[in-house]
């Protein structure tokens, strides 16, 4: 628990999860309470949390604010015209290559 509150303290991270097999500790509940809460404007979250593989395959979830597209830039809109690309036997200008070695 210790190494996880270090990591999210290192890398600055809002949320930490700690998944295990068995249940928690005391100690290990009583570190993930003293690392606080995370605030969005979506409400309080704790910042560690412990879940067991039992409660994940139970239907519990991670508790974290709902995702946005925050973390990559949204994309231009399309202006309705295809990409023209030469096809690899015509040039740019669409005009056909030819072959020198083709008598055709």
């Amino acid at each position: 628990m210790r190494d996880l509150l270090g990591v999210l303290d290192r890398e600055k991270a809002q949320i930490g999860v700690l998944i295990t097999l068995q249940d928690p500790t005391r100690d290990m509940k009583t570190e993930a309470v003293k690392a606080g809460f995370y605030e969005s404007r979506w409400g309080k979250r704790p910042r560690c949390q412990v879940l067991t593989i039992a409660e994940l395959l139970g239907g519990k979830r991670v508790d974290y604010p709902p995702s946005t597209s925050v973390t990559f830039k949204k994309a231009p809109e399309a202006n309705g015209e295809e990409p023209v690309s030469p096809t690899p036997f015509e040039t740019p200008k669409g005009k056909k290559k030819r072959n020198p070695q083709c008598s055709l």
